[in-house]
């Protein structure tokens, strides 16, 4: 990848270029052929879902529509990124970590939404139950230089299973719609 841009007619096969213009024709990726029997490469996949959600608005409400616009864009640009409107109607951004979020909100800042003051919530963090086995959950963690053993997982009906649940005040849906800290403290 060069240091600075420079325009260019044509581009022999192999070289990699940054075609401009296609913002409202393409997402993410795609392919382009001057050949119409050229087929469609495969869609890139994404290296991780997204880990960090946070709710994002706009301090005046009036500009939740260059917000949408931002992100739209901010969703073209990164393929990592991913935004959705939840339940509440909250505009929810979803990034692979804390750093990637950071530079997503600085990113829509300064190229995507310049000049609209952004509220940022705390991450979201999904509170999820499981349940399992005493023998797994109280077994030693092994040294990375021993070798590899296989863990027998199935059930046998002398074995005691446990599970942790939320207190019973709560409705699945507060459950699902409240923070970690917010179920802690409950």
């Amino acid at each position: 990848m060069g240091s600075s841009l420079k325009l260019i007619e044509r581009a022999p096969a192999g070289s990699i270029v940054g075609i401009g213009g296609l913002e409202d024709i393409l997402l993410k990726s795609g392919t382009i052929s001057t050949s119409l029997h050229c087929p469609n490469f495969v869609k890139m996949q994404t290296i991780s879902l997204g880990l960090v959600k946070v709710a994002i608005q706009t301090k005046i409400i009036n500009e939740m529509d260059k917000l949408k616009e931002g992100l739209a864009k901010l969703n073209k640009a990164d393929p990592s990124v991913a935004y959705f409107t939840n339940a509440k109607g909250e505009l929810i951004l979803s990034t692979c970590g804390e750093i990637h979020l950071e530079r997503c909100i600085k990113d829509l800042n300064d190229e995507f939404c310049p000049g609209v003051d952004l509220e940022i919530s705390d991450p979201i963090i999904p509170f999820k139950e499981t349940i399992l086995s005493k023998r797994l959950s109280s077994r030693p963690v092994k040294k990375k230089d021993e070798d590899f053993e296989e863990i027998d997982t199935s059930s046998s009906e002398d074995e005691e299973e446990k599970a942790d649940g939320l207190p019973q005040e709560l409705t699945e849906e507060e459950k699902s719609q409240m923070t970690v800290g917010e179920l802690i403290a409950f």
